[in-house]
């Protein structure tokens, strides 16, 4: 279908133009030969800016009238006066009475070609069909709710006084040509160029020769994306179409950004997670791909230049930020890694992203986190692309919960087997013929569970990354992310060849339960514990590590506390970065919209807000006073043992 551009029929520059001139002397007019160069360069800026206003309302009409099946005297004239104003911008010096003569010619042909074509409303009637396929301002397709008939444009969130271009143009689902005009709510046009209000509706009607439709539209802060193209989502990869836009970031001239703030891309998708799987709102894996169906790289937000993410649904939690919140909290304070160089870049031992607002297959989703994911590249770990197969750089995560995860028991491994122990190996992939090793986990595991404790406190330090552990343990015991006590993170070692660089460390993964949240979104007291000492969850590991000071391990959690305990774990930090994500939530009007679509969740922003804040503020003080006072206290790692067996086995990646 063709694609016809728009623009807002009120020529308000124009006035303003006709206004300027009119408040200007004639020695203001750059048009003498004798003025001060810096004062002519900027009062020439000036003309050109109004001139090309004028001219970006007109374009509206240049559009419109090359795809119009007939012409008149009132379209020929609305012609001339649009050539008319273009040369404006190739005019030497302009008088005053050029361009007042300009300005009048164009508003008064815009006007009648209106009234001929558009006017009386009444005389047309609605279309019980949309008129508009795709919306596109400045090239940007807006997303579209379809339930509603309404349209979605981010702002960014740099929004004061951000200043929008009514540039619209888009693809008709009819033949004829469509005309289209946006409406303040309270019935007013608002002209070609406006500093829009946040989550306010307006009305965007659209017309044809016979027929009219209302659309409302909705300017937003948050990164949008679309998903399209695609009938069913299942476990599988599916081809399809993802577009992605964000005017906080600028992509650049690369393949596939249409322009800077907006990039649109063939895809693959499916739906991921474990118990997530069964919400109503699906979490997504997404790949960008080239013509071919190879992997692209998309360098999107900011953030790392890859072909595959994450879109978290957060269904579960009530603040809609956990897992986000905390893993932002881990990449600001864990340590340096033992095998990071000055030639690396930057360390990112976690995910990072950022919320934004997913529509499929024109249906509002809601809120997500469009999320990396945690892999070789992300760790900055070896290829393995030796060319005797050697394999150097592992990673495993912990899937669920059994024995050999929380070091209560050893169990012989299997190479022939990508699960261990509740344990999978993630790189190299399995799946894709990676080779499988063990032998670096399960070395540690067996030497966790049957060394003595004279032993284990002073070879530690050859099995791990003690710093690593330690923040850990801090992480933990902060967030009371009990379901991460093994289960739910990244083990990995950087090369199992070299012993002073196969020491194993810890990435966080799914802190959905955490602060004060369950895995299933029910409170937990603030109080309860440094960890959860349930037996399903109960590591012997960070026990015995703590008691027997292992590589000075309890001295080094209360040195690493001291530090942080007054900076980035300090309890007014940790509130405001919820704070700043409600604040944000609400702001954008994402809350309310999430709110709305997911009701069945009960989300109450001022209650979990409320919530969150009196749970850090108790739970900072009681894992103060532990750390410092009461850190030997955590009990005998052996006499878990005898506690009865409470398995419940789940996988939640």
């Amino acid at each position: 279908m063709k694609k016809i551009r728009i623009h807002a029929l009120i020529i308000t520059a124009a006035i303003l133009l006709s206004a300027f001139i009119s408040s200007c002397s004639p020695a203001e007019i750059p048009v003498q030969t004798n003025i001060n160069i810096t004062e002519s360069v900027s009062l020439i800026k000036i003309k050109n800016d109004l001139i090309e206003n004028i001219l970006g309302q007109a374009e509206i009409y240049k559009y419109f009238l090359a795809d119009l099946k007939e012409t008149s005297e009132i379209s020929e004239n609305l012609k001339a006066a649009i050539e008319n104003a273009e040369n404006l911008l190739y005019a030497g010096e302009i008088s005053e009475d050029v361009i007042k003569n300009a300005v009048k010619k164009l508003e008064e042909a815009a006007e009648k070609f209106r009234i001929y074509y558009f006017e009386p409303e009444n005389e047309k009637k609605p279309s019980d069909a949309d008129l508009i396929e795709k919306l596109y301002i400045g090239e940007v397709k807006c997303a579209y709710d379809e339930s509603s008939r309404t349209f979605y444009y981010t702002m960014g969130q740099q929004i004061e006084n951000r200043e929008f271009k009514f540039d619209f143009y888009i693809k008709s689902k009819l033949k004829s040509s469509v005309f289209a005009e946006i409406y303040d709510s309270d019935g007013n046009k608002t002209g070609y160029k406006f500093v829009p209000k946040l989550n306010k509706a307006y009305t965007l009607k659209s017309y044809s020769k016979s027929v009219r439709y209302d659309y409302k539209i909705i300017f937003t802060m948050l990164p949008i994306i679309q998903i399209d193209n695609i009938n069913r989502i299942g476990d599988e990869y599916k081809d399809c179409t993802i577009s992605v836009t964000d005017p906080d970031f600028s992509y650049g001239p690369y393949s596939g950004a249409v322009s800077h703030m907006f990039v649109e891309s063939a895809a693959k998708i499916h739906i991921r997670g474990g118990i997530s799987r069964g919400f109503p709102k699906k979490a997504y894996a997404i790949k960008f791909i080239d013509q071919n169906g190879n992997n692209k790289n998309i360098p999107l937000f900011d953030l790392r230049n890859d072909s595959d993410w994450i879109l978290d649904a957060m269904y579960i939690d009530k603040a809609r930020a956990r897992n986000r919140i905390s893993t932002d909290v881990w990449n600001d304070y864990n340590s340096r890694l033992y095998y990071m160089r000055e030639d690396m870049k930057p360390q990112t031992n976690g995910t990072r992203g950022l919320f934004v607002e997913v529509f499929l297959k024109n249906e509002y989703m809601g809120l997500y986190c469009f999320t990396e994911k945690i892999d070789r590249k992300q760790l900055q770990l070896l290829k393995n692309d030796n060319s005797d197969g050697t394999v150097q750089s592992l990673i495993y995560k912990g899937k669920s919960w059994d024995e050999p995860l929380l070091f209560r028991k050893y169990w012989d491994y299997n190479n022939n087997s990508a699960w261990w122990g509740a344990f999978v190996q993630k790189f190299p992939n399995p799946s894709k013929g990676g080779k499988i090793e063990w032998k670096p986990l399960a070395d540690f595991v067996n030497f966790g569970v049957n060394a003595s404790d004279k032993d284990f406190a002073e070879k530690i330090g050859e099995y791990i990354d003690i710093n690593n552990f330690v923040d850990y343990t801090i992480y933990l015991c902060i967030t009371y992310a009990y379901d991460n006590t093994g289960k739910n993170c990244y083990w990995s070692v950087y090369d199992m060849t070299d012993a002073e660089m196969a020491k194993i460390f810890l990435t966080p993964w799914d802190m959905d339960a955490s602060w004060g949240r369950s895995w299933n979104g029910d409170k937990i007291p603030s109080s309860k514990e440094w960890m959860d000492s349930e037996y399903e969850h109960d590591s012997f590991l960070f026990r015995r590590l703590v008691l027997t000071n292992a590589g000075g391990f309890a001295d080094k959690v209360r040195l690493r506390w001291s530090a942080l305990r007054d900076d980035v774990l300090s309890a007014e930090s940790l509130i405001k970065r919820f704070d700043d994500v409600f604040d944000l939530f609400d702001k954008s009007g994402a809350w309310e919209r999430e709110s709305k679509k997911w009701s069945e969740c009960g989300l109450n922003l001022a209650s979990e807000r409320k919530y969150v804040r009196e749970w850090i503020l108790e739970r900072w003080k009681y894992i103060d006073d532990f750390i410092r006072n009461k850190l030997d206290t955590v009990g005998d790692f052996q006499s878990a043992r005898s506690k009865r067996r409470r398995f419940c086995r789940f996988i939640n990646s």
